[in-house]
């Protein structure tokens, strides 16, 4: 048992909220980004105690079934159709979740301007940036949108040593921002002439690898099949 501290809205949450997503059960209580403390433990949990930090995982795993279940979402599909009661989330005081979802939180990292619950979603873009890097040698990145997530792949693009990285986004304050912010060598507006800004950026070669982060089904992958180098 988990008294939440703190939540993030992801553009899952707001998709639910317009009634887009129609897997989701009546009655739900959402948030599936949570930071909280151990209240209670259940009898055959071990390596937690009560009073300990943690920051949530989302997805759970049913003995026996395939399917994975999202917390505040939708319970694990039994068969086409039959799903599993869902875990409530964390848009509320308190939340139940299975001990595989909690991940200890060292006091030194908490304070108020700390957002743990980031974490279950930046895990996405750590990933991204890990499996690119592992697959192929990769000497200049696109990474296309500068959301949340754009912004969070650039910072471990960097991070993991990639040595040119040019940012696209059309929107004028996240372009602004993730100039700011500096992860990218270059930020630039994709309506902006992409075809030319892309052969003076990577010296006539196109990217190695280009990242969709656009989070709108589709805006963003065409562009980066236009910009990345065949093979």
């Amino acid at each position: 048992l988990v008294q939440t501290k703190k939540v993030s809205v992801c553009g899952t949450d707001e998709s639910l909220f317009k009634g887009d997503l129609k897997r989701v059960p009546d009655a739900v209580v959402p948030g599936h980004e949570f930071y909280g403390e151990i209240v209670e433990l259940g009898s055959g949990v071990k390596g937690f105690q009560i009073g300990q930090k943690i920051a949530g995982e989302s997805h759970y795993q049913v003995p026996g079934i395939d399917d994975q279940g999202i917390i505040g979402l939708w319970g694990p599909d039994v068969r086409k159709g039959e799903s599993l009661p869902v875990l409530n989330g964390a848009y509320a005081e308190y939340l139940c979740i299975p001990a595989e979802c909690a991940h200890p939180v060292p006091d030194e990292y908490v304070d108020a301007d700390f957002w743990p619950s980031l974490f279950e979603a930046i895990g996405n873009d750590y990933f991204l940036i890990k499996h690119a890097t592992q697959r192929n040698e990769i000497q200049k990145l696109g990474v296309f949108g500068c959301g949340p997530h754009g912004l969070f792949a650039q910072i471990f693009a960097k991070h993991f040593g990639i040595g040119k990285i040019a940012a696209f986004e059309i929107d004028d304050f996240r372009r602004n921002f993730a100039k700011q912010m500096e992860a990218a060598d270059a930020v630039f507006n994709p309506l902006d002439d992409l075809q030319s800004n892309v052969r003076d950026f990577t010296s006539g070669t196109s990217f190695d690898a280009t990242l969709d982060m656009v989070g709108k089904q589709g805006q963003g992958f065409q562009s980066c099949c236009d910009t990345t180098r065949d093979g």
